[in-house]
């Protein structure tokens, strides 16, 4: 599986309620990249500007966390 060889820090964002990325297909990911980080959005489906807001504060917090503080 190519999701083996990523080496950079992933977070994988996906809505609770999603009928496309099923928990099988989280844990698929995960297990594949063990450093991942994973997301669900809490009542939304699969377009994720189903609560926006949530989306973004998680990204935000996510990219904070894993810049480099060099850069």
């Amino acid at each position: 599986m190519a999701a083996a060889h990523v080496k950079v820090p992933t977070l994988l964002v996906r809505g609770e309620l999603s009928d496309v990325v099923g928990t099988n297909g989280v844990s698929d990911l995960l297990a594949a990249i063990p450093h991942a980080r994973h997301l669900d959005v809490a009542g939304a489906a699969t377009w994720l500007g189903d609560d926006n807001s949530v989306f973004l504060t998680q990204v935000s917090r996510f990219l904070d966390e894993v810049q480099d503080p060099a850069v």
